[in-house]
């Protein structure tokens, strides 16, 4: 049983006064075991290497909580906050962890063997070289964690998310995937041996130099995942894929789409998943989500066969998405490095796209000016006749905007005629104004639905997070795009676009971005 005077400490005096007498009794064996301690408030508790096997603190506060070599096995941590907890190297081997809040903890080797993690909170949570054999992840959110090195064997992930989580060499040996988002997540070096990936989410996945060692990948979705020639396909048991996946807001799950082989009725005979997706192994897939610019892009594909004197590199083919993005894949030769490829390609892309925009954007302030020594002469309608008289006027300009995938037109048409004394004028104007107001419109949606993901995921986010997860989400092109329409259009623009309940921090946003331009 739990040592009372000091527990009594921990309990009646608070964590201030148990941290100062702790400081002073380092030699002294903190004994916590089978302590009830339910909804206790133990932000910032320093408890290194405590024994609080068996204890409950259902519904603690834990926040930055040192639990550093502690022992907490069989602990019911269910519902607690232990956000930005540090468990280092802690013994939690069959611990509770329901719905327990673990986001940027510190599990750095620590002993999780058989934890019950349903449904919990692990976002961002450093878990490298941590021990979670046979542990219970049922639809838990590992979004951007840490797992690189973990042992996961027989672990259950079944519908948990892991979108961008890096398991880099991590040991996945008889683990269940199925159904789990991994999108952008990174496999590389990692062994699958006997693992269900039936229905997982894979988009943009990086799986370099990765083992899939008898894993079924039925029914799962592989869109824009990344494998080289070192990926090992073969051991691969899979009766149907599917090359696309979009997210449904309005049911809340990933819709698949493309299915391979395209007949319902039909699945891969043995062995021909391998044989049909083994070309991919030699081609990189450049993705471009706002449209592309093809001058910017053919000459940066020059550049890069220049570059690397090689004439086998050549673009495959290329995809128009539904949502206006552009997929293009390179062919590329087998042991060619495809992050290298495709972080070149990229980075040159933005150098020509810049270019070609500054010019763009010299010729349209040109044309500007011409459009207002215009005006200003159609304010007198002796020019005006003058100007009809003799030929129509046509002035023109065209700019490729930040999205690079449409085309802003400002186009003046006059033509008239004179007929007696005084003259009568006949014409029409036709002016295509910017799309400011659209873009606004657009980022103001975005920025909306990505707080609303946020809510879901940490309800308890700070301002300064929801923005921090704006940049995060959001590409460069998006924010340089947002942010010269808001310059243009001023800064009440904005006001009437984005529900009140997001207009601080959408607009607080936004803000930087300009500033950051500036």
């Amino acid at each position: 049983m739990a040592n009372e005077e000091q527990l009594r400490i921990l309990k009646e005096e608070g964590v201030e006064v148990w941290n100062e007498w702790q400081q002073k009794n380092l030699d002294i064996e903190i004994d916590l075991t089978g302590a009830n301690l339910t909804g206790a408030n133990l932000t910032g508790v320093n408890l290194t290497g405590a024994n609080l096997t068996g204890a409950n603190l259902e519904g603690a506060n834990l926040t930055e909580a040192y639990l550093y070599g502690s022992s907490l096995e069989e602990v019911n941590f269910r519902k607690a906050n232990l956000y930005k907890a540090n468990l280092t190297g802690a013994n939690l081997t069959g611990a509770y962890l329901y719905k327990a809040y673990l986001e940027r903890a510190y599990l750095t080797e620590a002993n999780l063997t058989g934890v019950y993690l349903e449904k919990a909170h692990l976002e961002r949570a450093y878990l490298t070289e941590a021990n979670l054999t046979e542990v219970i992840l049922y639809r838990a959110n590992l979004e951007r964690a840490n797992l690189e090195r973990a042992n996961l064997e027989r672990a259950n992930l079944e519908r948990a998310n892991l979108e961008r989580a890096n398991l880099e060499r991590a040991y996945l040996t008889e683990v269940i995937l199925k159904e789990a988002n991994l999108t952008g997540a990174n496999l590389t070096e990692v062994i699958l041996k006997e693992v269900n990936l039936e229905k997982a989410i894979l988009i943009a996945t990086q799986a370099l130099h990765t083992k899939f060692r008898n894993t079924n990948l039925t029914g799962a979705c592989i869109q824009d995942w990344n494998i080289n020639n070192q990926t090992n396909l073969n051991d691969i048991s899979c009766d149907y894929i599917y090359l696309k996946g979009e997210w449904n807001h309005k049911i809340k799950k990933y819709a698949f789409s493309e299915r391979r082989p395209c007949d319902p009725n039909k699945n891969f005979e043995p062995e021909e998943f391998t044989k049909l997706f083994q070309k991919a192994l030699e081609t990189v897939d450049l993705i471009f989500l706002d449209g592309i610019d093809w001058q910017a892009f053919l000459t940066s594909f020059q550049k890069l066969q220049v570059e690397s004197n090689n004439h086998e590199l050549a673009i495959q083919a290329i995809e128009r998405k539904t949502d206006g993005a552009f997929v293009v894949r390179v062919e590329v030769p087998p042991d060619a490095n495809k992050a290298d490829i495709e972080q070149y390609l990229k980075k040159e892309y933005e150098i020509e796209l810049k270019a070609i925009e500054d010019k763009y954007r010299l010729e349209l302030n040109a044309k500007d000016r011409e459009i207002e020594i215009y005006k200003q002469q159609n304010t007198n309608i002796f020019e005006i006749a003058k100007l009809a008289a003799s030929r129509p006027i046509n002035v023109e300009a065209k700019a490729v905007t930040e999205n690079q995938s449409k085309n802003v037109e400002v186009e003046m048409n006059f033509q008239a005629k004179v007929t007696g004394a005084a003259g009568k004028v006949e014409g029409n104007q036709i002016i295509y104004a910017s799309e400011q107001k659209q873009t606004l419109a657009e980022a103001a949606a975005e920025i909306q639905q990505l707080l609303k993901q946020l809510e879901q995921t940490n309800p308890t986010a700070t301002e300064a997070q929801k923005i921090a997860y704006i940049n995060d989400e959001t590409t460069p092109s998006f924010k340089r795009r947002v942010a010269g329409a808001l310059k243009a259009a001023g800064e009440a623009a904005i006001d009437e676009l984005l529900d009140n309940a997001y207009l601080k921090v959408g607009k607080a946003a936004i803000m930087g971005w300009i500033e950051a331009g500036n």
